[in-house]
């Protein structure tokens, strides 16, 4: 099937499930997990993992922010190769108040 094609119906591509390592038949909500972190000085920061599969070498696992869902900027390219869990520490500290800043997987075939 096609790298963007979703055969479970559940809105996530092949080509993510075969970089996460999961079934790309059975649907399964969330590729991520978005948390927060306490730091030691006070301050807290986003924190996205995600599973990996280990045996993929021709896919790239990427982190981008956005402030409004609509312009995404690349933040981080992680490395996964022999991993099997990825871990992104947003460096920016959360914020209270109005401001607002997402975070999603980005995955490419290389």
């Amino acid at each position: 099937m096609a790298p963007d094609a979703c055969p479970a119906g559940d809105g996530i591509s092949n080509l993510v499930k075969y970089a996460t390592g999961l079934d790309p038949l059975k649907p399964c909500g969330s590729v991520t997990r978005l948390t927060v972190r306490e730091k030691e000085d006070g301050d807290s920061r986003l924190v996205l993992e995600w599973p990996v599969n280990p045996e993929t070498v021709d896919v790239e696992h990427s982190v981008e922010c956005s402030p409004d869902l609509e312009t995404w900027v690349p933040v981080q390219v992680m490395e996964t190769k022999g991993k099997t869990k990825a871990v992104f520490e947003d460096p920016e500290p959360v914020h209270g108040g109005n401001a607002r800043r997402f975070l999603r997987l980005k995955v490419t075939r290389q």
